[in-house]
């Protein structure tokens, strides 16, 4: 009979093993029936059993790993594991690490002392979420002045310390006189995933195709070469891309965007150099744009059953998740069940993922009224999020 592949994939029991022993044995003529309960021979058996049920389990997991999809699956999510072993000596991709949120801190100095800093010295918090923040460059912090636009960067990996407009407010670090806060999200990811490691994987078998198949446009929009770097002088790292063909000229767009939307002119030139070197056949155009704006207002009444929360605690900790949900939004919305939508329900579901299980009792929205449709090469953006928090 032959084997399939899943076959391969399956490991067995203690329990299956023992019993197939066990035929083997009384096939081969001996008296298993005869065994006493407590005897040796029993416990060598079981033994035995367990060792190779050990052994198919391990054999399983490395068969499966030596497949792309089946690999993800035998993988902790956001590895290491089978599938980054895969990846890297197979295809010649490392998983994208974690990243660090960053972004811009506005500070008033209502003191009579100017303050200078330096690096790494100033420690900020978001109350809601106890994570932590400092300033990556040396500053001066005038007195009776506001200094805009200090960089901070937290001091943990990973979308956790993600953290939304208005929510870095607690000064770990005191400054006499001094209040802060964050005017923008500053959004930090964790690592790739296991599904967008293995598309990278099979976008890469595109890039190496030199004649313009479209998973060639989507690596080359990302990556620098053949190995995975990202592309260098970019203000922000390109996370989406999508490639539209105009049915009347074959002529092709290949609309891209990073975490925060539409991408600037000067990424945008960097990106198109980096597809025509690598990834466009003579005789083709392609043109790279920056993924058109649909800004997406949200208003909405959030019902919380707990003492744990104040309304600004509340109101931050879902302006955070949300800034999250709309930096992986794809370019053109998900298709699936909703073409090219973003849907009401998706966005009341990022309330009840802000704050754990049970707090969030009910949610209405008054904003936006519907789904909201987006152009093929649109990308949503978050607008003014106008919260009211009722306590339950």
């Amino acid at each position: 009979m032959p084997l399939s592949i899943s076959d391969l994939f399956q490991a067995q029991s203690a329990a299956d093993v023992k019993s197939t022993l066990l035929d083997v044995l009384t096939a081969l003529g001996i008296p298993i029936t005869s065994w006493q309960p407590l005897a040796v021979v029993r416990s060598i058996v079981a033994a035995v059993s367990q060792k190779i049920a050990d052994l198919t389990a391990i054999q399983s997991q490395v068969i499966q790993g030596g497949f792309l999809d089946t690999a993800a699956l035998v993988t902790p999510e956001g590895g290491p594991g089978w599938l980054d072993i895969l990846a890297q000596y197979l295809f010649g991709i490392e998983r994208a690490p974690a990243t660090f949120a960053a972004g811009d801190v506005t500070i008033v100095n209502a003191s009579g002392t100017t303050y200078t800093p330096n690096p790494k010295d100033i420690i900020l918090s978001n109350p809601i979420t106890g994570k932590t923040y400092r300033n990556a460059t040396a500053l001066t912090i005038t007195a009776h002045a506001t200094l805009t636009g200090a960089l901070f960067e937290a001091d943990e990996a990973g979308a956790a310390s993600s953290s939304g407009p208005g929510t870095i407010t607690n000064m770990v670090t005191p400054l006499s006189g001094c209040t802060v806060s964050n005017p923008a999200s500053l959004l930090g990811s964790d690592p790739q995933t296991n599904a967008d490691l293995v598309s990278a994987c099979h976008a890469k078998l595109s890039a190496l195709a030199f004649g313009g198949p479209e998973g060639a446009y989507d690596w080359f929009a990302k990556f620098q070469d053949y190995v995975g770097t990202p592309i260098a002088g970019l203000s922000l790292p390109i996370t989406r891309s999508a490639t539209v063909t105009d049915p009347t000229t074959g002529k092709m767009v290949s609309y891209i965007a990073n975490a925060t939307g539409a991408p600037s002119g000067g990424d945008v030139t960097l990106v198109a150099a980096n597809q025509q070197k690598f990834a466009v056949p003579q005789c083709v155009t392609l043109t790279t744009a920056a993924a058109a704006t649909t800004t997406i207002p949200f208003t909405y009444t959030a019902y919380i059953k707990s003492a744990a929360y104040t309304s600004a605690q509340v109101a931050a900790a879902v302006a955070t998740q949300l800034g999250k949900y709309f930096a992986s939004l794809p370019i053109g919305g998900y298709t699936a069940g909703a073409p090219n939508q973003v849907t009401v329900d998706a966005l009341i579901a990022q309330v009840f993922l802000a704050l754990p299980a049970g707090v969030v009792q009910a949610v209405t929205v008054t904003s936006p009224t519907g789904p909201t449709t987006l152009a093929s090469n649109a990308v949503a953006v978050l607008g003014t999020v106008t919260p009211t928090i009722v306590f339950v």
